[in-house]
């Protein structure tokens, strides 16, 4: 059997503060992509006119006349919520900080030389070699027949 060796590794965990600042950064992307998506009417006499959306702005030329610049503005608060969002994620996360913690596992390896036994075969020789007076070994937690009485 080889020596124990140490592993460690650095957990990065998000103070409150920061936790906090993430989810208001992603309440703001989600409204930025709602607008992004959000179709743009018109409310005229004979009815209303579809316009499109940021995503899929005006194509046709009655539609680009009727409607003009109506879908920037939705592209543009886009992205203004977007950017907003992403400088409160990472300003959040600069102002209140990270906690890091190491966390150490020892792990033992283990190296057997293949002697042709299976792993049972070579369990059960080593539970005969250390039981030769002809007692079998107790299991922790069970009573010998001796204890039953």
């Amino acid at each position: 059997m080889s020596a124990p060796t140490v592993e460690t590794r650095t957990v990065i965990r998000l103070r409150n503060g920061s936790k906090i600042c993430v989810l208001i950064a992603i309440a703001l992307v989600a409204v930025g992509v709602y607008y992004y998506f959000l179709p743009v009417k018109i409310t005229s006499a004979n009815g209303i006119f579809g316009c499109g959306s940021a995503a899929h702005p005006p194509s046709g030329t009655f539609q680009t006349s009727t409607c003009q610049d109506l879908t920037h503005v939705n592209l543009f608060r886009t992205y203004l919520f977007v950017g907003v969002g992403i400088i409160t994620a990472a300003l959040g996360s600069w102002m209140f900080g990270v906690d890091r913690q190491t966390q150490v596992r020892h792990a033992v390896v283990e190296s057997r030389q293949d002697d042709g036994l299976g792993a049972d075969e070579r369990d059960h020789g080593r539970q005969d070699e250390a039981s030769d007076d002809g007692q079998h070994q107790q299991e922790p937690g069970r009573p010998t027949s001796g204890d039953r009485d």
